[in-house]
């Protein structure tokens, strides 16, 4: 367990050495006996909304259940014991194979980040094959080309991207999409003015 806990916990800086958690849950543990009970249903619950548990939460809850199997072993209750060590070896399990939040969100932002940059590609080459000032406004030229969006994202799986929001984000910031924009659109890509109240 403490092997875990330097692999998987001490990088992350979050609480302190092996020891220390030991000793601090050995204290919470003597003064709430179902403490490990406790924190069991709250990482259940959470896994039940679709939450990762972070990994020194997994690595407490099976410190916590070490502790009570010990407690159960000392008061000779064999049945609880080996209830406690069950509990403690699936958190242990658990903990080596858990992908953390912070790791599933940089995994899931390399695959958006892959699926999206084909995209802009592609909307700036639709763009430099219009002529200059051929569009109104910019609404007229997102109407043009959310549907090619919409179709290139379903062509490769990029349906988690929000087509019309990556557009209005590119309209007016992308280094590469913007100049384009405004080559093509004929009037100011600034409608705000427009659109405020007298």
């Amino acid at each position: 367990m403490e092997v875990e806990f330097s692999l998987r916990v001490l990088p992350l800086n979050r609480v302190g050495t092996y020891a220390e958690v030991w000793n601090d849950l050995l204290d919470r543990v003597e003064e709430d006996r179902h403490l490990a009970t406790k924190l069991d249903n709250e990482i259940q619950l959470l896994r039940s909304m679709n939450v990762v548990p972070e990994v020194h939460e997994l690595i407490e809850a099976a410190m916590l259940f070490l502790l009570e199997a010990q407690i159960a072993h000392d008061a000779h209750d064999a049945g609880r014991a080996w209830a406690a060590l069950v509990r403690c070896n699936y958190y242990l399990g658990t903990c080596s194979s858990h992908a953390t939040q912070l790791e599933l969100t940089a995994l899931g932002g390399r695959i958006t980040g892959s699926r999206i940059v084909p995209l802009r590609n592609m909307v700036v080459e639709m763009l430099k094959a219009m002529p200059d000032n051929s569009r109104a406004t910019k609404q007229d030229l997102w109407a043009e080309i959310l549907p090619a969006m919409q179709k290139f994202g379903k062509d490769h799986q990029a349906r988690s991207t929000n087509p019309r929001q990556l557009l209005q984000r590119w309209t007016n910031h992308d280094p590469a999409v913007h100049p384009q924009f405004a080559r093509v659109v004929e009037g100011s890509l600034n409608t705000r003015a427009r659109r405020k109240v007298r």
